[in-house]
């Protein structure tokens, strides 16, 4: 009997993309959310603006869904700070994806005088999902910080979480920030991402996923 051209690996495969696929009951996912390190105060909030009438402008950017400062000044006059900002678009946290996230932030600073030195970049956890962070020296228009920033999934974005404090104080500042940030609620890791991609049948989402897999990320 004559042999078909056509391969029958990809017929079968033709025939599951076309088949329709049973929506899983999966269970409600919880909303990203993040918690300000202790004693710190609500920027956005009518105190916060009262305390520091200057960061509502920084803190109503887009995409910053939190933003909280100190209660106390440190030497030179600034405050340490925290804000979480969301990014559309969720996908695993690999390495890969770590260290795109850390040329960003050497890049993304519009002071023309900026220096930006990554001290550690590193996988990491969050509720027992992959998380990934960063701790940056940065240097611009004559002040220079450190910068913590943790990437997590959420259901459907990129939550960055960044801390920030004076190197002198950021030591004594870590142990909150690493509390505040092990509080975080929302966080996902790969196969529920995966999962519903493929429930929801053709659309966005499924390129999405394909397009990740041809690039590595997952």
């Amino acid at each position: 009997m004559a042999r078909s051209a056509f391969p029958f690996g990809a017929c079968v495969t033709a025939l599951a993309l076309a088949a329709p696929v049973a929506r899983a009951e999966a269970p409600a996912e919880v909303p990203f959310r993040f918690h300000s390190p202790e004693g710190f105060v609500d920027a956005m909030s009518s105190h916060g603006r009262a305390l520091e009438p200057t960061w509502p402008v920084f803190c109503d950017g887009e995409g910053i869904v939190a933003c909280a400062f100190s209660g106390e000044y440190e030497g030179d006059g600034a405050r340490a700070f925290a804000y979480a900002k969301l990014v559309p678009g969720a996908q695993p946290v690999t390495e890969t994806l770590l260290a795109r996230f850390a040329r960003s932030v050497a890049t993304g600073f519009d002071a023309r005088d900026a220096v930006v030195h990554v001290d550690e970049q590193a996988m990491d956890a969050i509720g027992g999902h992959r998380a990934g962070r960063i701790l940056a020296t940065v240097t611009a228009s004559g002040k220079t910080t450190k910068r913590w920033v943790w990437v997590v999934a959420t259901g459907d974005a990129m939550a960055m979480i960044t801390y920030v404090a004076p190197p002198e104080s950021f030591d004594r500042w870590r142990p909150a920030f690493e509390a505040s940030v092990r509080r975080s609620e929302g966080a996902v890791d790969a196969p529920p991402l995966m999962l519903r991609a493929l429930t929801k049948g053709p659309g966005k989402k499924g390129v999405q996923v394909l397009l990740w897999i041809a690039k590595g990320v997952i």
